[in-house]
Order: structure tokens, then C-alpha cells, then sequence
């Protein structure tokens, strides 16, 4: 394309043209200057557009654009709730990223034979699935198999992927992955969260906490980019 393509940019004054980067509108907070960038052209070139392949990642991510729509939409209105609906946003942001961590852990699980075994043998059971009887698991016949990967998709549905010092160890002893060490840096939006859902948008001090909506954007580029860190560690090992 060439020539071609950098005149055209040229003419119509496409923004990615001029040598900004998403992080750049992110962090002046500005949200007609960013969403001006997101519809830009040539936005696909820019790395932090790469594809990613996973259904459970694009999900993920399609949920990101939207948020991100959605505190443009809000930042741009009068509504007088508009703190408090920056707050709600802000913990959608940290929600999605704990669903894709459980999404991508139980894939890989129920999907891999390896893995499978690996959280049969490595998982802390309960003392409920430790000790089955010779007897109820015989009642399952020829569907044993079965019947073990329902229970196995029961357990962890039941775990919380709040707590990433947890998800990271869980990932280690049954993947034998080792995720990115600034996963861990999203302990504070965690805690927000927390606040914003469960002490009414108070830390626990009894301040109010104050979401601005360049937080919002900053935070859905930082998922973003955790979100492809895991989803090529996990393309390498399959």
C-alpha cells in the first residue's frame, strides 16, 4: 500500500498518523481524544490490536470496548450520577479480567488431558471428593468418565479467581504455568473493587473513593495487555 496509504492519511488527518499511541490518549484522561484514536484507519496496525485467538480472550476483550465506550459515553454526559457510574465501570474492568483468569484456567483443564490429570492428582480436594465409594462411583457405569469431569467442572466453578496470589499458584501447581509477574500489580484495582461493591464505593478507612475516567481507560489498557501476555504463554504450551 505505501505511497498510497500515507497520502490518504495525510488527507484526511488520521490521528494514529500523526505518532500517538493509545497509552498517550490513556493517560491525558481525554475521552473524544481517545475514542478518535480508537476509530482511526489504520488502527489495526498498532500492536496492541494483534489478534488473539481464544474465544474466552476475544469475549473478554470484546467486553473492554465496550466498557471503554460506555465511560466515553457516561464522561461525555450530564448524568448527575456519573461518579458513581465511573465506580461501577471501574469494577466491570477488574470482573473481566477475573473471568477471563477462571475462563482461560477451566479451558485449559477440561480441554487438555494433561491438565486434566494434572488437577486430579495435583488439586486440594475436600474431603467430600477425596473418599468417593467403590460403590457410588460403580453406579456411574460406563459414564465414570463423565461423571468425573461434571465434578471436576463443579470444583472449579466454585473457585474464586479474586485472589491472585491464589490464581497464581493454582496456575503453577496444575498448569505448571507461570504467570506474568505484574498480574500481581492489579492487587490494588482488586481491593477498589471490593470497596466499590461491598463498602459502597468507601475504602475501609471510610474515604470515598474518587474514580476518574483516565483510571477507567488506564486500566482497561493494563488488562489488555495482561490478557495477551497469558493468552501467548498459554499458545506455547499447547
Amino acid at each position: 500500500m505505501g505511497q498510497t496509504r500515507e497520502t490518504i492519511l495525510k488527507a484526511v488527518n488520521d490521528v494514529y498518523h500523526k505518532g500517538y499511541s493509545k497509552k498517550y490518549f490513556v493517560r491525558k484522561g481525554n475521552a473524544i481524544l481517545l475514542s478518535a484514536y480508537e476509530n482511526s484507519l489504520f488502527r489495526g496496525d498498532d500492536p496492541e490490536y494483534s489478534e488473539i485467538s481464544s474465544e474466552y480472550a476475544k469475549e473478554s476483550r470484546n467486553i473492554l470496548k465496550k466498557i471503554r465506550a460506555s465511560t466515553i459515553s457516561i464522561c461525555n454526559s450530564e448524568d448527575e450520577n456519573k461518579d458513581l457510574i465511573k465506580k461501577l465501570i471501574y469494577g466491570a474492568v477488574i470482573t473481566t479480567l477475573e473471568s477471563y483468569l477462571g475462563d482461560a484456567f477451566k479451558y485449559n483443564v477440561i480441554n487438555n488431558k494433561s491438565y486434566f490429570y494434572s488437577f486430579l492428582k495435583n488439586f486440594d480436594f475436600g474431603h467430600e471428593d477425596k473418599e468417593y465409594r467403590l460403590s457410588e462411583l460403580g453406579l456411574q457405569g460406563d459414564n465414570i468418565g463423565k461423571f468425573i469431569e461434571e465434578r471436576v467442572k463443579k470444583i472449579m466453578n466454585e473457585q474464586s479467581f479474586h485472589n491472585l496470589h491464589l490464581v497464581k499458584k493454582l496456575y503453577k501447581k496444575i498448569l505448571n504455568i507461570n504467570l506474568p509477574e505484574n498480574l500481581m500489580k492489579f492487587q490494588e484495582a482488586v481491593q477498589k473493587r471490593h470497596d466499590i461493591f461491598h463498602r459502597n464505593g468507601k475504602n475501609i478507612d471510610g474515604i470515598e473513593l474518587k474514580i476518574e475516567e483516565g483510571d477507567i481507560y488506564e486500566l482497561v489498557t493494563e488488562v489488555e495487555n495482561i490478557i495477551k501476555e497469558i493468552e501467548t504463554i498459554l499458545e506455547a504450551r499447547t
